[in-house]
């Protein structure tokens, strides 16, 4: 999948990422391309 990581001054990360994996409030949760 296409991943940019933006702030309001300027791109973190722009490419290709095959799992992103992220904070929430009971703990990490993962986004991973053709998985619902």
């Amino acid at each position: 999948m296409q991943l940019q990581v933006i702030t309001p001054d300027k791109t973190l990360f722009e490419g290709t990422a095959k799992i992103v994996q992220l904070p929430g409030d009971i703990g990490s949760f993962e986004l991973m391309e053709n998985h619902a």
